[in-house]
């Protein structure tokens, strides 16, 4: 639902009028990070204002809100990059490192708008009244993963409830400020006219190839927000999601670039084509976008599958579990769509996606015959107890030194348990 002033008002939307004094959870000020009960749904944004006693400065506080009570928040969609460079900034007391990426954003756009002196060129695409902000480095704790798991799955929740989404692209480059300040102009007849077509075409070649439209999360951050309330922001210059649309759609860029765009990410994203998709075929297009870790290739897609209720039979955030279990589960949920050929074909389709090695590959056939005979709880155990013998076997195979019978007696027990596993599928294989 949208407010008089056409914003995206998910309060309003869940029956509740916009309140100024949204509950806020005590926490201790001592530790950066308290523990979040998952079963309260609470979620941490940071509160940017100016400082009482130095207002040429900014602050930075966490707090602890309910999401569906929660002050209204900008959500941060941005990619993280390299970690070998970056800042310290003060949360709540605390120094805490941040990577350059962020830490530019934070530095030179955030703080700019809460200072806002005379001096400074105001950053624009930042809502004046709002003074919280999501972002998931600092919101969660990244070195909790109970804490990470729990929180990525609420995620598609957490954009959908911003009353905007901030999308940061990094600093002026590759002629970018001229992208943003020409774009007002692109209807104008006189348009051929009044710029540098090459110069403009090229600037914004660059622009769309930009490392962030390639990330895994890039969909979610973006897809569950309404079009409107997403900027797309480049240093100092901001630029509606619209009409970053208007520019895709063009086509008078010559057939170059107009292929270049085509077949860029941003031509999905903003003609928001496709996405009532099940899991399967989210997974078939959009399953190898960049990420520091394999397992959100699947998990940045879960809030967007159109059959949810499948989906939560058998996926769920866990960065606890490895990416073998996390596979497995998928072949489970393959299960649940396809006859056993049909899953067997789509386990292996997916196998890159997760990078799954060959030897593993050649045991899809089995692992969909187990779930098929047991059902997908006690096989998730199954296979926790297959992946432990095989990682086991391996060790005893590269340990240097080790004793002959000792591998040996260790090797007969994991046969022993294979054939008794073994025995009791073998009646199901004849069907």
């Amino acid at each position: 639902m949208r407010s008089k002033t056409g914003k995206h008002d998910t309060r309003a939307a869940q029956g509740r009028g916009p309140s100024p004094a949204a509950p806020l959870i005590q926490r201790n000020r001592h530790v950066l990070y308290n523990a979040l009960d998952p079963r309260k749904g609470l979620i941490r944004l940071v509160r940017i204002g100016r400082r009482e006693n130095d207002p040429e400065s900014a602050f930075f506080s966490l707090e602890e809100h309910p999401i569906d009570k929660a002050p209204e928040y900008m959500a941060i969609s941005y990619m993280w990059g390299p970690n070998t460079e970056g800042g310290d900034i003060e949360l709540d007391g605390h120094a805490v490192h941040v990577r350059q990426n962020l830490y530019n954003l934070i530095q030179n756009v955030l703080t700019r708008r809460v200072i806002g002196n005379s001096e400074m060129v105001r950053p624009r695409g930042l809502p004046n009244d709002v003074h919280h902000f999501w972002v998931d480095t600092l919101c969660i704790n990244q070195n909790d993963l109970g804490e990470r798991s729990h929180q990525v799955q609420m995620m598609g929740h957490i954009y959908r409830s911003a009353r905007s989404v901030f999308v940061w692209l990094g600093p002026e480059d590759d002629d970018s400020d001229y992208v943003f300040d020409m774009h007002d102009r692109v209807r104008n007849p006189k348009f051929t006219q009044d710029y540098e077509h090459g110069r403009f075409a090229k600037a914004l070649l660059a622009l769309f190839r930009r490392e962030y439209w390639y990330r895994a999360w890039i969909r979610q951050e973006i897809l569950n927000a309404q079009m409107d309330d997403v900027t797309i922001n480049c240093g100092d210059r901001s630029l509606k999601l619209g009409l970053l649309a208007d520019l895709c759609s063009d086509g008078s860029w010559g057939a170059e670039l107009n292929r270049a765009l085509g077949a860029s990410p941003v031509a999905d994203l903003v003609h928001r084509d496709g996405w009532a998709e099940k899991l399967d075929r989210l997974l078939q297009l959009y399953g190898e976008g960049r990420c520091s870790d394999i397992r959100d290739r699947v998990y940045s897609l879960l809030s967007l599958a159109s059959d949810q209720e499948v989906v939560s039979e058998v996926l769920r955030v866990d960065y606890t579990q490895p990416t073998s279990l996390l596979f497995w589960q998928l072949i489970c949920y393959f299960t649940k769509l396809y006859d056993w050929a049909g899953a067997i074909a789509a386990a292996r389709g997916m196998k890159h996606i997760l990078e799954i090695d060959d030897q593993m590959t050649r045991s899809i056939r089995n692992w969909i015959m187990i779930q098929k005979c047991i059902g997908t709880v006690p096989c998730i155990d199954w296979i926790r107890e297959f992946l432990g013998l095989a990682r086991e076997a391996r060790r005893i195979q590269a340990r240097k030194g080790a004793s002959p019978k000792t591998a040996s007696q260790k090797l007969q027990v994991q046969v022993r348990k294979a054939k008794t596993i073994s025995c009791y599928l073998q009646p199901h294989m004849k069907r």
